[in-house]
């Protein structure tokens, strides 16, 4: 997609704790920064909304998360752009 100049972003569920792991999500954000630097500067970090649909897909996934959110990561502070 970059190499064809898509228009796209990567979002991904990685400023909830619950979902992601911190030494999982600094691996996503430096794994998206060697594929292209504007791909982590752009990361939409998202966290799970208790929705019917997401709450049901959950819990066939067999996973049940406490509710609500008590916190979430930081936004990451990455290096100026060059």
């Amino acid at each position: 997609m970059i190499d064809y100049r898509v228009s796209f972003h990567v979002a991904a569920m990685s400023a909830d704790p619950r979902i992601m792991g911190a030494k999982e999500r600094k691996s996503l954000i430096l794994k998206l920064a060697a594929i292209a630097p504007e791909l982590a500067f752009n990361l939409e970090e998202e966290v799970v909304d208790p929705y019917d649909t997401t709450l049901a897909r959950l819990g066939y996934a067999g996973l049940e998360l406490k509710w609500p959110l008590r916190r979430t990561y930081p936004p990451v502070k990455l290096p100026e752009r060059g």
